[in-house]
């Protein structure tokens, strides 16, 4: 018990020297409050999409449009078909 409050003074006494030395203290017993931060997520604008199962069902956007031989490869081999954006 004594040596927990022994380390507890020289603490003290380290952290006034750091103080009187101009170097900056941290106090773990305090808690940091930090303005609430704002996220803003942009959406890019797509050219088309690939669906699956329909309108409804599995779609997956693109900014830039495949070439042909992509498109008429993923339809033939997955059945994924590519609609432009109207």
């Amino acid at each position: 018990m004594k040596s927990k409050t022994k380390q507890k003074q020289n603490l003290i006494k380290l952290m006034e020297h750091d103080q009187e030395a101009g170097l900056d203290v941290i106090n773990f017993n305090s808690t940091i409050e930090q303005p609430p931060s704002l996220h803003v997520v942009t959406v890019p604008n797509h050219v088309g999409y690939y669906c699956l199962g329909g309108n409804i069902g599995f779609c997956i956007a693109f900014v830039k449009k495949p070439n042909w031989f992509h498109r008429t490869m993923m339809k033939a081999c997955l059945g994924w078909e590519w609609k432009d954006k109207s």
